[in-house]
């Protein structure tokens, strides 16, 4: 079998390396490429569907949707933005495109995790556990799932020390949070709206 080519991953490695990553084997990683080409090609999916929704709620005129589409993009775009400036002050500059590439591309792990979780919720109602509480598990093992995969990610594909990634995590996702809270709060403020 050819080894595949790490400037140019086929569909099929990125779909094993989406697979082995979100089990956590840190050699997936080396499936998806680590050019800028590579992180491109992790973008390009979402940002499709994300160019689609906002062409559609600007020819529907829907602000509401087209504020939501901006704040999911925000959500994508912000962690590889200020992933970047913490890799470069860590001097791990030179593994951050095999993190975003890896970043792109795992995000596809999320529906994979919530069949699973939804699954367990589905066996817990059989059992005779409350909706409410199957619902909250369920919420519980999908945040806690992100949290690990991004720090899953952030330690194997950045190279960095265990304590390290979960500063990276924190710092990364709460600053995330702030842009895209904060301008929400500060344009509900300017029209007079209560703050959420």
């Amino acid at each position: 079998m050819k080894p595949p080519n790490p400037s140019r991953p086929s569909m099929r490695s990125v779909v094993i390396g989406i697979l082995l990553v979100a089990r956590g084997r840190a050699d997936g990683l080396r499936l998806f490429g680590d050019t800028s080409q590579s992180v491109l090609s992790g973008l390009a999916p979402l940002g499709a569907f994300l160019l689609v929704g906002v062409v559609a709620a600007l020819v529907g005129h829907d602000r509401e949707t087209l504020t939501d589409l901006l704040s999911v993009s925000i959500g994508f775009l912000g962690p590889l933005v200020l992933s970047f400036e913490v890799a470069r002050r860590w001097n791990r500059a030179a593994q951050w495109r095999r993190f975003a590439t890896a970043f792109c591309w795992c995000q596809w792990a999320a529906p994979l995790a919530l069949a699973v979780v939804l699954i367990l919720m589905a066996i817990m109602m059989t059992v005779g556990i409350q909706p409410e509480i199957a619902a909250g598990v369920g919420v519980a093992l999908m945040f806690a799932y992100a949290v690990w995969l991004n720090w899953f990610l952030a330690r194997h594909a950045l190279e960095l020390t265990p304590l390290r990634a979960v500063a990276l995590v924190v710092i990364v996702n709460f600053l995330t949070i702030m842009l895209i809270l904060v301008p929400q709060v500060v344009s509900q403020m300017a029209n007079g709206a209560p703050a959420p």
